[in-house]
């Protein structure tokens, strides 16, 4: 028989027969009926005045010993009054103190709130702040307001409301993830993004790829070396950030994702290639892959028809593939800083393309697919090796910008006048 989910209960009050470790109490004696085991954190009292200058190893004991009865746990309970509007400041360090460490990442989080009714909004409020900030999965349906009359409490201070008790049972199940949760798509409320953006993971927190409810996750400026195949399993994503990490790679799981239809960033980081998989993200927008070591971008990328931008600046790119042309909805393309000498005569089919960036690349001629861009209204090409221009530039109907400063072109021909006279604006 599996060893039933582990649920920690943190209460936020220090008070002797306050109402809160009433609820926990409850909570705990009613875990075998939700099928889960349930264990009071009893630490808050001891945890020093949070200093991020201790935030290192070794951590002080307690913290130590909180942080690892979070990590052992498979979901959190927390119950907690509320004091001048918000929450008591013993409880505000103790969430301090998980905000350095990665243990809640991830891990379902709810609250419930004893208080009389019109009372605790502040502490709820400041609750789902400081959550945030530490990346946990706020159960939003395990949330509730149960107000506990001393009245209702029996001999051993526990709440003999049969309705309280049939919530807390409930909300046991929800943190274990029972069947009776409601799935992602019913729970409006429910968080669909977890920021963890220059946290200094150093790789991503194995909770993280339970969390298959999420739509936007942000794992940027972590130090990242390594992405697992687990990403494969975010099926619902619809924006993922990986930029400025050090990966050299990343997984054909990364093609999984073919709910992506925002953005892509994986900009910034050590990669070479890419793998043919990402052509299966067909409803993708938006690709940045600039800033890496890519000596081609793959064939499959003439699939990734409904992009709208794609940028592969700062790479080693010395020639693009001939799919290019296939990205028919394609509007902006930014390729500064590559190793280009010409674009594959498919360029010609970007009919939508209003923005071009060829700054710095090895250009000894505009390319002539460029001649049958009729929406191209940005033209940059300064750095590279233009020494005539074609008579074609004054058949782009749209062309209102056109940057050739740092090229060996000449400086003032008919061609260029003509230009300026029809409104576009030449950079020499």
């Amino acid at each position: 028989m599996p060893t039933p989910p582990l649920i920690l209960l943190l209460s936020g009050s220090l008070r002797a027969g306050s109402t809160n470790e009433a609820v926990l109490r409850t909570v705990q004696a009613l875990a075998p009926a939700a099928r889960v085991r349930a264990v009071r954190y009893d630490g808050l009292a001891g945890l020093p005045h949070f200093n991020p200058d201790e935030d290192a190893d070794p951590l002080p004991r307690p913290v130590a010993e909180l942080r690892e009865a979070i990590d052992r746990a498979d979901g959190i309970l927390i119950c907690s009054p509320e004091y001048a509007g918000t929450l008591p400041g013993s409880f505000k360090n103790l969430l301090d103190w998980t905000v350095g460490g990665t243990e809640i990442v991830g891990k379902p989080v709810a609250w419930t709130n004893a208080a009389a009714p019109g009372r605790g909004q502040g502490a709820e409020a400041t609750l789902r702040t400081v959550l945030g900030y530490t990346g946990a999965a706020l159960v939003e349906p395990a949330c509730v307001r149960i107000p506990v009359d001393r009245g209702t409490l029996d001999a051993e201070g526990l709440l003999t409301d049969p309705e309280a008790r049939r919530q807390l049972v409930r909300v046991l199940g929800l943190l274990a993830g029972r069947e009776d949760t409601p799935p992602p798509e019913d729970r409006a409320a429910a968080p669909h993004e977890l920021n963890l953006w220059r946290r200094q993971l150093g790789k991503v927190p194995a909770p993280v790829w339970r969390r298959t409810e999420l739509q936007i996750l942000i794992l940027a400026d972590n130090g990242l070396t390594d992405l697992p195949p687990d990403i494969g399993r975010l099926h619902r994503l619809t924006t993922l950030d990986l930029g400025h990490n050090h990966l050299t790679a990343v997984p054909d799981e990364l093609g999984a994702l073919t709910g992506l239809t925002g953005f892509l960033y994986l900009h910034d980081n050590r990669l070479t290639e890419l793998p043919a998989s990402l052509g299966r993200l067909t409803l993708l927008r938006y690709l940045n892959v600039g800033e890496n070591a890519l000596t081609a971008l793959p064939d499959s990328l003439g699939r990734m028809t409904s992009l709208r931008e794609l940028r592969a600046q700062h790479n080693r790119l010395s020639a693009l593939p001939d799919t290019l042309g296939h990205l028919r909805d394609l509007r902006e393309l930014w390729l500064r800083g590559n190793a280009l000498e010409s674009l594959p005569a498919s360029t010609a089919d970007l009919h939508e393309l209003r923005h071009l960036d060829l700054r710095e690349n090895a250009l000894a001629e505009l390319p002539p697919p460029l001649a049958r861009l009729p929406r191209l209204r940005h033209l940059d090409v300064r750095g590279n090796r233009l020494t005539r221009l074609p008579e074609w530039l004054l058949d782009l109907p749209a062309l209102e910008k056109l940057d050739l400063r740092w090229n060996p072109c000449a400086r003032a021909t008919p061609l260029l006048t003509e230009l300026e006279r029809r409104g576009c604006v030449v950079l020499l």
